[in-house]
């Protein structure tokens, strides 16, 4: 389940929100939700990431690809792509795609923090060892998303890996 607080002008109430409610990235009222596990995070088309490696700053040997061409899909909790990885591989990822908190106001603008959990194919053992006997490698990425009105900037944290990126809502 997921709490929402509206404001009134006598009290202040807690409503309960199903966590399966998609989230309409174009309500134009001001809300707030925050939920434990997520809900669907918005729908949207993902283009560009570009990255920077933590590794750098302890002296380890840094990927110097920082531009990887992503093009992504998500559509009713679940996101699908593919970009190339800082080893110049074609990779392709498949996961749920969660919103644990968003909001946004009249104006348009809306912030989102969720996550995206699933599998990423197409690394080899310079990621990590294991990764030569895993074909599908699983991931976790936290994401927080800026946007007003349809369009945004995705920042986002995977293992060692800082990046950010273009998106666009869309609205099926």
């Amino acid at each position: 389940m997921c709490y929402a607080s509206e404001n009134n002008n006598t009290e202040k109430e807690n409503l309960i929100i199903p966590s399966d409610k998609k989230i309409n990235a174009f309500e134009t009222q001001s809300e707030t939700e925050f939920s434990i596990w997520g809900k669907p995070g918005a729908d949207g088309l993902y283009l560009g990431m570009w990255s920077f490696h933590l590794s750098i700053l302890i002296g380890e040997d840094a990927h110097e690809e920082w531009e990887h061409a992503l093009v992504a899909a998500a559509y009713r909790g679940f996101i699908l792509g593919t970009f190339v990885n800082s080893f110049n591989q074609r990779c392709y990822v498949f996961g749920v795609h969660r919103s644990l908190f968003h909001s946004v106001d009249s104006s348009g603008f809306s912030t989102d923090f969720g996550y995206n959990l699933g599998v990423v194919h197409g690394y080899d053992g310079r990621l990590v060892s294991i990764a030569e006997q895993i074909r599908f490698f699983p991931f976790l990425q936290v994401t927080y998303d800026l946007a007003w009105k349809w369009f945004g900037l995705q920042f986002s944290y995977v293992g060692v890996v800082l990046s950010v990126g273009f998106f666009m809502l869309l609205d099926f």
